[in-house]
């Protein structure tokens, strides 16, 4: 069951975001790290009703951040299909011991599920270059490559994607 995160929920999410810093050093993907995400990413995503957990029989296994909080950067080099509102996706994380369930894709899901219910059209998300696990997750949801944007403090670009669903 996909499910907005609570405050009861911080210690587990937490600890996801730990284990997917390791799984991704293991896979030579170094997106994240101790500068970012931080707890406090996660725990202004709870107070703003934007954070998601996959619960299954209690047990929090993914996470991410739905909102429409698109990065300036966007808007600053890329060309979009639509500047319409959008929605987008921040911190997804899946649990080591939970991959291959079809975690990552309930969340993009809930992240098209939820545009539509607002009865917005418009998907636009990115990932770190060397994050060749999202870029295939999100091609396999249909998602399209915009082009690159930089930010946080990484030389490396990041690719955006975007859908109209």
């Amino acid at each position: 069951m996909v499910r907005l995160a609570t405050i009861n929920d911080i210690d587990r999410i937490i600890k996801i975001k730990n284990l997917a810093i390791a799984q991704m050093a293991k896979n030579n993907i170094y997106q994240w790290n101790e500068l970012y995400p931080t707890d406090t990413n996660f725990l202004n995503d709870i107070q703003n009703e934007t954070l998601y957990v996959i619960d299954e029989h209690s047990q929090i296994g993914a996470v991410a951040c739905i909102d429409q909080n698109i990065p300036s950067e966007y808007y600053s080099v890329l060309s979009w299909s639509s500047n319409s509102p959008a929605y987008t996706l921040h911190r997804l994380a899946v649990d080591p011991a939970y991959a291959k369930r079809g975690y990552a894709s309930l969340i993009m899901n809930k992240l098209e599920n939820l545009a539509l219910y607002k009865n917005i059209t418009n998907i636009q998300i990115d990932t770190f270059s060397q994050n060749y696990l999202a870029q295939n997750l999100f091609r396999k949801h249909g998602y399209t490559y915009v082009g690159d944007v930089y930010f946080r403090r990484k030389v490396e670009p990041f690719y955006c994607f975007e859908k109209i669903l």
